[in-house]
């Protein structure tokens, strides 16, 4: 049985090519991640493809992470 805490797993790994931008970016992506994951489910009820729609999603926003502004509402 999938539980919600089974789709809450994000890590940032820190490296050379990553920037202060990018820590923040993580930073807000991590805190907000139990809402995403909560509103994945919302549209995906008992679904076991909702960790996978939850990771896409993550995967998606990481490639978007340059567009995101310090300081701005993340979860708008």
């Amino acid at each position: 049985m999938l539980t919600l805490s089974s789709c809450l797993a994000f890590a940032y790994m820190p490296d050379p090519i990553h920037n202060d931008s990018d820590a923040s970016f993580v930073t807000e992506l991590t805190e907000h991640q139990l809402a995403l994951s909560l509103y994945v489910r919302s549209l995906l009820p008992g679904d076991p493809a909702a960790c996978d729609v939850l990771q896409q999603a993550n995967a998606k926003l990481w490639e978007k992470r340059k567009e995101f502004a310090p300081d701005t509402h993340f979860k708008a």
